[in-house]
């Protein structure tokens, strides 16, 4: 996803439309890729222009969301 690993989920999941709708038709097909990453960063730029960032914790932050805490073990039964 060019490097957009902290993307929100709603961003990641456009990302991967976009690459269902408008993917490479041939294996090595550059051209092509190289649409594809535009248009990705083109949605990026228009959602960041919206929201100021794709970033979710930035986000999260900004609603005074909190994320449940995460698990560091699994306990087996």
């Amino acid at each position: 996803m060019l490097r957009y690993r902290e993307a929100y989920g709603t961003c990641s999941a456009v990302f991967v439309v976009l690459g269902m709708l408008y993917g490479a038709v041939e294996v090595f097909g550059c051209e092509n890729n190289a649409n594809q990453c535009h248009r990705i960063r083109s949605y990026a730029k228009q959602y960041k222009e919206n929201h100021d960032t794709i970033i979710c914790r930035e986000l999260m932050q900004r609603l005074n969301a909190t994320c449940p805490p995460r698990v560091t073990h699994l306990a087996v039964s």
